[in-house]
């Protein structure tokens, strides 16, 4: 047996599976205000307000893909 194509399977596998060991950098920012996701239509998705890097309690709603509010992130996630 060749051991080229066995060397070359001992170093790619790592790579493919796990990545080349960069993370992705974490980026923090001082939370106050609405942070909004959007639906790829444009349309709202998720809401949610912060003050002082606190999430404001009873401020999270949430938008199906219609425009329809909905009780859950994962109903807002549905269709």
């Amino acid at each position: 047996m060749n051991p080229v194509p066995l060397f070359l399977l001992a170093i790619t596998l790592p790579l493919l599976l796990g990545g080349c060991g960069i993370e992705e950098p974490t980026i923090e920012i001082e939370k106050n205000g609405v942070f909004t996701v959007r639906h790829e239509n444009g349309k709202k998705l998720w809401e949610i307000s912060y003050k002082d890097d606190k999430k404001v309690e009873g401020s999270e709603k949430f938008w199906n893909s219609k425009g329809e509010p909905v009780d859950s992130l994962e109903e807002a996630k549905a269709e």
